[in-house]
């Protein structure tokens, strides 16, 4: 479990770096709010869906988090997201040692023989941050699949977004 000063924490961290990562999809005034809340983590902690690192230990500081599910439409499908690491954390694999451990846990404890995530981008230009994401994901073994529009999915978005976006499905075999 995480305290509440955990989970403020943690939900101050995924909301920057969102805010940098979809920067030019939303509105400005809604990417420092609108990835996750207090409540939504402690829901996601709670149903073990959310997995932290730390730092120094078993009591260290959180330094990463990834969400970790399989699919409730396909239960051999498991399904990352919400990948953060501190900035002060980056480059040194940490990502990388998150998505092995989801991707680990989902074949080992679940069953799952596929993982999949979902990478959000603009339709027609490019973002640094999710070009970025288009060439490491590759590297981890993952194939680019189909592209949903994102406001067929949740058209409840509709009126923060600033441009148009695509959802790319990534897969691995596991």
């Amino acid at each position: 479990t995480l305290g509440e000063d955990e989970l403020a924490s943690l939900c101050e961290l995924i909301n920057r770096t969102y805010a940098v990562a979809e920067e030019g999809l939303f509105k400005e005034e809604l990417l420092l709010t609108q990835r996750t809340n207090r409540a939504d983590l402690a829901s996601r902690v709670a149903r073990g869906q959310l997995v932290t690192t730390r730092f120094g230990g078993e009591r260290g500081e959180i330094i990463g988090c990834i969400t970790c599910e399989i699919l409730k439409a396909d239960a051999t499908t498991g399904e990352f997201g919400m990948l953060v690491t501190r900035p002060d954390h980056r480059h040194k694999g940490v990502g990388r040692r998150m998505i092995a451990y989801c991707e680990d846990f989902c074949r080992k404890e679940k069953g799952a023989k596929t993982m999949q995530l979902v990478l959000l981008h603009p339709k027609t230009w490019k973002q640094k941050s999710k070009e970025i994401l288009k060439v490491w994901y590759p590297k981890l073994g993952y194939s680019k699949g189909e592209e949903l529009d994102f406001l067929e999915l949740y058209p409840q978005h509709a009126e923060g977004l600033i441009t148009e976006t695509l959802f790319t499905v990534y897969s691995k075999a596991l």
